[in-house]
């Protein structure tokens, strides 16, 4: 199976325009062959907003970008894993992403652990991470941050996830110039240590003075980069993986990241 990561270039405020970069960046997902594309975070709106630009960019989830991804999931027969700036039910600004499956939305997931001042502008979530069966297999949805939980992971881990979506805004930050950064680190933790592809999607470019880091990749069982990290620019990365290999845990002889967990001894 085929799947994607679309590293977007994404222009804060311009929901429009943005868009339209995401429906290219879909449309040359399936032209590679996927089966699943995964889009960065606030793909609609930017990052780097106000209060006020979170409230005016934000979209119901039956407003014009999720529709417009609904007809292009349809259309090519491609399922969408993409972040959004949410206006929910009630009015409340929310840090999102939607999964759409052949032109059904499956579920939204909205982002629990929320980022610096990410909470001066959204209502964080309430939910367990969102894990939905799809047309081509097991799929758990969160947003950047969330990954960095190792108990979140693991609970969609145990919900039978196969491969882990993983819309995000990386920014750059000092580190040893030998060294990946930590963000990278953690994802490739969070695959080996729950046997689960991770394709994490980033974005390209800087916005307001931060500069994302463009650390798109797709991460085998192990942790390891079958393809990425891309590097700042705007591309379209693809890689091909076998989603049934991650129903099985062991990772040699007897030693299995599910059936080795004590659970009785662990008090956090």
């Amino acid at each position: 199976m085929i799947v994607a990561a679309a590293q977007t270039s994404i222009d804060i405020t311009q929901n429009s325009a943005n868009l339209s970069r995401t429906l290219a960046d879909i449309k040359t997902a399936a032209e590679l062959g996927a089966k699943l594309v995964v889009l960065p975070e606030l793909s609609n709106s930017g990052y780097c907003l106000t209060k006020e630009e979170s409230t005016s960019c934000a979209e119901k989830i039956d407003g014009e970008t999720i529709g417009a991804w609904q007809l292009a999931s349809s259309e090519l027969s491609i399922i969408i894993v993409a972040g959004f700036c949410e206006m929910d039910e009630n009015n409340k600004v929310r840090n999102s992403a939607v999964i759409i499956d052949r032109g059904n939305i499956l579920g939204v997931y909205r982002k629990v652990h929320l980022w610096d001042k990410e909470p001066d502008l959204f209502l964080c979530g309430e939910k367990a991470p969102l894990v939905v069966d799809t047309s081509i297999g097991r799929i758990a949805v969160m947003v950047c941050y969330d990954i960095e939980f190792p108990e979140w992971v693991r609970m969609a881990a145990i919900a039978g996830a196969e491969v882990l979506a993983l819309p995000t805004n990386w920014p750059s930050s000092p580190k040893p110039s030998s060294e990946r950064s930590s963000e990278i680190f953690k994802a490739q933790a969070a695959a080996a240590t729950n046997r689960m592809w991770v394709i994490a999607a980033d974005r390209s470019g800087e916005e307001r003075g931060l500069v994302f880091q463009g650390a798109s990749m797709i991460l085998d069982l192990d942790g390891y980069p079958v393809v990425g990290p891309v590097g700042n620019e705007a591309k379209v990365i693809t890689a091909e993986i076998d989603f049934s290999a991650a129903r099985n845990k062991t990772i040699i002889g007897r030693a299995n990241v599910f059936t080795d967990r004590k659970n009785d001894l662990y008090k956090v």
